[in-house]
């Protein structure tokens, strides 16, 4: 069986207010909020660290 890995790339991008630099480290912990996300929209803090665990569950990796 010789089966090579395969890669699958997904690039999203999009017309937000954007990230701060200082911010972009802590986007993966859980309930951590940007300055400018707490600004436009209401949550939790959850999507980027659940997102993670999904495609680290299934062996990938997300980054930002």
């Amino acid at each position: 069986n010789n089966q090579q890995p395969i890669t699958i790339l997904f690039e999203v991008s999009d017309t937000g207010s954007g990230i701060a630099a200082q911010e972009i480290d802590s986007l993966f912990e859980a309930f951590i909020q940007t300055a400018t996300g707490r600004q436009s929209q209401q949550g939790t803090g959850l999507g980027l660290p659940i997102s993670r665990s999904f495609v680290q569950l299934l062996g990938g990796r997300i980054t930002v």
